[in-house]
């Protein structure tokens, strides 16, 4: 048979309390990693390994194609809301339109069903 798992102290007690600096240290800061990082100098690059450079070189272009595309999104985004605004202008007016026609229509139809109307003076009987 197995034996009971017994428990450590050591995992068992809560963690200590983070300081506030270590915890504002840990925390995902909002600013973009290029700005956090200063690039390196001409001598930091020379002692670079070829292949560390590429990749460093790749990681850029990566940053760069993403904040191209993050300025077209926002771009077309711009746009749609506009086309979108106007459709649903060009709807609205669809309906205003719609319901004074029919309204018209239906006046014309009221005055169609009781005829013309009469003179108010009667023809003299002779």
């Amino acid at each position: 048979m197995s034996e009971p798992h017994e428990a450590s102290p050591a995992s068992s007690a809560p963690d200590p309390p983070t300081p506030s600096a270590e915890r504002d240290a840990a925390a995902p800061s909002a600013r973009s990693p290029e700005s956090q990082i200063p690039p390196p100098s001409t001598d930091e690059l020379k002692d670079i390994p070829a292949d560390r450079r590429l990749e460093l070189l790749e990681l850029q272009r990566q940053r760069q194609d993403a904040e191209r595309d993050r300025r077209r999104h926002s771009k077309h985004q711009w746009f749609n809301s506009i086309g979108i605004l106007i459709g649903v202008l060009a709807a609205v007016a669809g309906l205003v339109t719609t319901a004074i026609t029919w309204r018209i229509g239906q006046d014309q139809l009221k005055a169609t069903r009781e005829g013309p109307p009469l003179p108010n003076v009667a023809p003299a009987v002779r």
